[in-house]
């Protein structure tokens, strides 16, 4: 099942005319996956397993209801109001593992016939070409302690 086996490799993966895209087996994938289409705070697209989202949200609102500090309180409310507001989308991995990438996210992040998946642990980074990619490996390189 996506995300719950460590989801991690590259590839450049492609779209077809129905904007379906093809999952590689490295994101263990299977039919009936249902998957959480989001964004990270730099407009990364972001495909994680629907059923480790809940479990993301229910530890946020847990910690909420343990936390007596009101600075931790508004933290976590925040964190929580961040992850509702990313999610874009949901889609099922159908039996060739494709799953649809809906028209809003398709225009609004102008992707074409091929996209980057990284895998990162529990879910996939989609970029829309090598360039984005690499100025994100280049990121993550220099912020290195």
């Amino acid at each position: 099942m996506f995300g719950e086996d460590l989801i991690l490799g590259y590839k450049k993966c492609r779209i077809d005319d129905k904007h379906r895209l093809f999952l590689p087996k490295f994101s263990f994938s299977e039919k009936g996956d249902s998957i959480a289409i989001s964004e990270d705070e730099n407009g990364i697209i972001l495909l994680s397993n629907i059923i480790s989202l809940k479990q993301k949200i229910a530890s946020l609102e847990k910690s909420v209801g343990s936390s007596e500090n009101m600075k931790s309180l508004e933290l976590l409310y925040l964190k929580l109001e961040r992850l509702y507001v990313s999610c874009l989308a949901t889609s099922k991995v159908d039996s060739q593992r494709r799953m649809l990438i809906p028209e809003g996210v398709y225009d609004k992040h102008k992707i074409n016939d091929t996209v980057i998946l990284q895998g990162c642990g529990d879910h996939l980074k989609v970029f829309d070409n090598e360039e984005s990619h690499n100025e994100y490996v280049r990121k993550l390189n220099s912020s290195r302690i």
